[in-house]
């Protein structure tokens, strides 16, 4: 079993060797933690906002004598659709870049094998 420090070793070396996964891996968790952290402030504020203007509509209309619909399933007769997200397209990029590359250090010591 190897120790902590080996194992270090091994992996400083290996990143050493490729920089370019080093980058791409650093750029995707760098993207990953932003997407994370702007979707999380974008919720505490539609929270907010909505907690917000329900104390305001409860507070205005408490004699409010309209019917109010609380099916939960009011649309039943929509199909689901694909959405589209930005952060999508820069993991396939970046991990189709990151086979393609590897695909070719591949091939290049089958080559060398090879001769």
């Amino acid at each position: 079993m190897k120790s902590h420090s080996e194992r270090v070793k091994i992996v400083r070396s290996y990143f050493e060797k490729n920089k370019l996964f080093s980058v791409v891996a650093a750029i995707i968790i760098v993207a990953l933690i932003g997407n994370f952290i702007v979707n999380r402030v974008a919720e505490a504020k539609a929270r907010n906002m909505v907690s917000s203007s329900v104390s305001e509509e409860i507070t205005n209309d408490n004699a409010a004598s309209d019917p109010v619909d609380t099916n939960i399933n009011q649309k039943e007769d929509e199909e689901p659709h694909w959405r589209f997200y930005w952060i999508d397209v820069w993991v396939l990029l970046g991990l189709g870049g990151f086979c393609l590359f590897k695909i070719m250090q591949e091939k290049k010591k089958a080559k060398e094998k090879l001769q």
